[in-house]
Protein backbone atom coordinates (compact mmCIF):
# COMPACT_ATOMS: atom_id res chain seq x y z
CA UNK A 1 0.00 0.00 0.00
CA UNK A 2 1.59 3.37 -0.84
CA UNK A 3 1.44 5.96 1.62
CA UNK A 4 0.90 10.04 1.00
CA UNK A 5 1.67 12.37 3.53
CA UNK A 6 -1.02 15.43 3.23
CA UNK A 7 0.30 18.72 4.65
CA UNK A 8 -2.65 21.49 4.48
CA UNK A 9 -3.26 23.92 6.73
CA UNK A 10 -6.85 24.44 5.65
CA UNK A 11 -8.57 21.43 7.91
CA UNK A 12 -11.73 20.60 5.68
CA UNK A 13 -9.47 20.56 2.57
CA UNK A 14 -7.10 18.10 4.26
CA UNK A 15 -10.09 16.10 5.47
CA UNK A 16 -11.82 15.98 1.81
CA UNK A 17 -8.13 14.64 0.12
CA UNK A 18 -7.62 12.31 3.22
CA UNK A 19 -11.29 10.95 2.45
CA UNK A 20 -11.01 10.67 -1.29
CA UNK A 21 -7.53 9.28 -0.96
CA UNK A 22 -8.44 6.81 1.25
CA UNK A 23 -11.39 5.60 -0.75
CA UNK A 24 -8.51 5.17 -3.31
CA UNK A 25 -6.68 2.86 -1.37
CA UNK A 26 -3.84 4.88 -0.10
CA UNK A 27 -2.64 5.13 3.66
CA UNK A 28 -2.49 8.83 4.93
CA UNK A 29 -1.02 11.04 7.40
CA UNK A 30 -2.30 14.46 7.91
CA UNK A 31 -0.78 17.65 9.22
CA UNK A 32 -1.60 20.82 9.73
CA UNK A 33 2.22 22.85 9.36
CA UNK A 34 5.06 20.97 7.06
CA UNK A 35 7.06 21.44 9.96
CA UNK A 36 5.40 18.91 11.91
CA UNK A 37 4.58 17.09 9.16
CA UNK A 38 8.21 16.72 7.94
CA UNK A 39 9.08 16.14 11.94
CA UNK A 40 6.67 12.99 12.19
CA UNK A 41 7.54 11.43 9.41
Amino acid sequence: MSKILIIEDEKNLARFVELELKHEGYETAVHLTAGQGLRLH
